[in-house]
């Protein structure tokens, strides 16, 4: 396969990954920073019984995302942080996450 091909290909993956998801994004508002309001993380809704529990996905921020990250939290009124990852990588992230 030519490397035209498998790049067509991956473009073209990406892309629907990327619009399969816009029904779930996390917009935040615009804002000087972020003109945007994009921000790497999507709505989780999953009903139990009779109710429809709401979670928040997204990775880690990065030393430069950590403001929208937070505005995030602030903004969509999130109470409850759970992070996944590895101890190691842990103790970096507390310490980005952590005035």
């Amino acid at each position: 396969m030519a490397c035209l091909e498998i790049e067509k290909l991956i473009v073209t993956y990406v892309v629907s990954l990327l619009f399969s998801f816009q029904d779930t994004r996390i917009e935040l508002t615009p804002m000087h920073e972020n003109k945007t309001g994009y921000i790497n993380a999507s709505f989780i809704r999953v009903p139990i019984a009779r109710e429809m529990f709401q979670y928040v996905a997204a990775q880690a921020p990065l030393e430069d995302t950590v403001e929208d990250w937070w505005r995030m939290v602030w903004e969509k009124d999130i109470h409850v942080i759970a992070m996944l990852t590895k101890l190691e990588v842990c103790h970096l992230l507390l310490n980005l996450l952590t005035p």
